[in-house]
């Protein structure tokens, strides 16, 4: 994406989203999008930023209750130019359809290996203790938070229907992730917070074939 006003409206017109791109930092200075004009976004909720600087972005943030030191120095841009959390976001938007995703998918859409257990059950595994903090975070109704049990190893969120049949595919996915994904009667935790202390389940093991056919991003 850009800051300049001409190449804006290229991106715009060559997606075919003429008067639908909504860009809420800026809305103020553009004319109003058909979200705007039909009352599905509030104008007078949007910004009116212009310019490089970024002190009206990071007071924007001071006021939301962001650190300073929290806030990120501009490198890499938009998350959307990568194609494969831009896929998972389409995938999100495809199946909230005709409503809109949440932030609990939207924010799930930006981390970890995604797996499809289900056509209902999504599981995320983060791939980093970075990663393992960014999930922590990810309380959110509907989510369900794994780990596996006196083995380290990564945190695990499933997104939707989770019953007894895909909690057991979650742990064998998540034995797959560490050092003893070969050993038998390992068990994971579960529960709607990192803890997981609602409750346990066995971690079946499962080859990487298995494992990799259910990975929606096959170059995670």
């Amino acid at each position: 994406m850009s800051q300049r006003r001409d190449t804006m409206n290229v991106i715009e017109r060559d997606t075919d989203l003429r008067g639908l791109l909504l860009r809420p930092l800026c809305a103020k200075n553009m004319k109003p999008t058909v979200p705007e004009i039909e009352g599905l976004v509030d104008r007078e909720q949007l910004m009116g930023f212009t310019g490089r600087g970024r002190r009206e972005q990071i007071d924007l943030a001071l006021s939301l209750g962001i650190k300073e030191a929290d806030i990120p120095t501009p490198a890499g841009g938009c998350l959307l130019t990568d194609e494969h959390i831009a896929g998972r976001a389409r995938r999100a938007f495809k199946k909230a359809a005709p409503a809109i995703p949440g932030l609990a998918e939207l924010r799930l859409a930006t981390v970890g290996r995604h797996f499809s257990l289900t056509e209902d059950c999504l599981l995320a595994v983060s791939r980093s203790k970075q990663e393992n903090e960014l999930m922590s975070g990810m309380q959110y109704p509907g989510n369900t938070f794994l780990r596996m049990q006196a083995v380290p190893g990564p945190l695990a969120i499933l997104r939707g229907t989770a019953g007894p049949d895909e909690l057991a595919l979650a742990a064998a996915i998540c034995l797959r992730y560490t050092k003893r994904r070969g050993e038998d009667g390992l068990v994971a935790a579960y529960g709607p917070t990192p803890a997981c202390d609602q409750g346990r389940v066995a971690a079946p093991v499962m080859s990487e074939e298995a494992v990799r056919a259910l990975l929606i991003d096959l170059q995670a």
